[in-house]
């Protein structure tokens, strides 16, 4: 006896997921930034880079220096 079971085949479809909804309330359209505020950001960024060149310097020299003292040593 020959059982011959027909199954519908549905396409297999990827599950993408919905971006969130927005709240017209809560969130702002656009974020309004006064040339001001533009310029003191554009300094801050520049003072902090300026930081991390110095650090970042004064990490190598360091590390040239335990590298040297190293290598009297051996």
């Amino acid at each position: 006896m020959i059982l011959d079971i027909v199954s519908p085949i549905t396409p297999i479809t990827p599950i993408t997921p919905k971006p969130p909804q927005n709240d017209s309330k809560t969130t702002p359209k656009c974020l309004k930034i006064t040339p001001k505020q533009r310029f003191l950001l554009y300094e801050t960024t520049l003072k902090y880079i300026q930081k991390i060149k110095n650090w970042n310097s004064y990490l190598l020299k360091s590390v040239r220096d335990n590298q040297s003292l190293f290598e009297e040593k051996q």
